[in-house]
């Protein structure tokens, strides 16, 4: 058995070609907006695609809240090493930044893999993420 099972629609039909996209689109939205925002609103891409399109696809809403869930758990390791860096008066940012860079050097990664399955139809979870929305 896959650690990734195949994923199906509500009616048991295969995600079109168009819902695939959509949760692409979610996952590699997040690399795109942290790369964009300095690590603060990588989350934006995938809450918009949430918010419009869970209705209308149940693929795409699993997929898109997952993505969201992961940019809100680098969102909170953001400000955590941000707070850090403030706390130890910015001696902290010596190790903050190269954290920050490697992590998001993962992010890119995990978000691409991620992009990739979900346009297989494979509904992706990421690791050592909080499920802030089950």
């Amino acid at each position: 058995m896959s650690d990734h099972p195949s994923s199906t629609t509500l009616d048991g039909a295969a995600p079109t070609r168009e819902e695939r996209t959509w949760a692409l689109l979610a996952h590699l939205g997040g690399p795109a907006g942290l790369l964009l925002s300095a690590g603060l609103f990588g989350f934006a891409v995938p809450l918009v695609i949430w918010l419009a399109r869970r209705e209308d696809s149940a693929f795409v809403g699993d997929q898109a809240r997952e993505a969201l869930n992961f940019q809100l758990t680098l969102l909170l390791v953001h400000l955590t090493g941000w707070l850090f860096a403030l706390l130890t008066l910015g001696l902290g940012l010596v190790v903050v930044v190269p954290f920050f860079l490697l992590l998001w050097i993962g992010e890119l990664i995990l978000g691409v893999v991620a992009g990739l399955r979900a346009n297989e139809s494979v509904r992706y979870r990421y690791p050592l993420t909080i499920r802030f929305l089950g």
